[in-house]
């Protein structure tokens, strides 16, 4: 994945706001609560984080690609992030199924 078919993954969604903040970071909103980051990065390489339910954050955990967020998910929240851009596991309606909102 790129910033730019991430951008326009996050664009897709109803009611969303996106802003760059947190040293550069690609940060996308609903109704102000943040649920998608793309530009944290390790070794020169993308990272996007997304929020996610409980059942999907433990069943992304478990797939090749993906890890819970660092910062995030270790203080309990519900955040995974797709590392690896070599990995495509789903599609834009699949995981558009997936993330959290609220």
């Amino acid at each position: 994945m790129t910033y730019e078919e991430f951008n326009d993954f996050c664009r897709s969604l109803p009611a969303t706001s996106h802003v760059i903040q947190w040293g550069d970071s690609h940060v996308w909103k609903v109704g102000g609560k943040v649920f998608a980051i793309g530009g944290w990065e390790k070794a020169g390489r993308p990272a996007y984080t997304f929020k996610a339910s409980e059942l999907n954050f433990d069943f992304l955990n478990d797939q090749p690609g993906y890890r819970p967020a660092p910062y995030l998910a270790s203080r309990g929240m519900r955040w995974i992030q797709q590392y690896d851009d070599v990995v495509k596991l789903f599609d834009t309606p699949q995981l558009s199924g997936m993330l959290r909102f609220e």
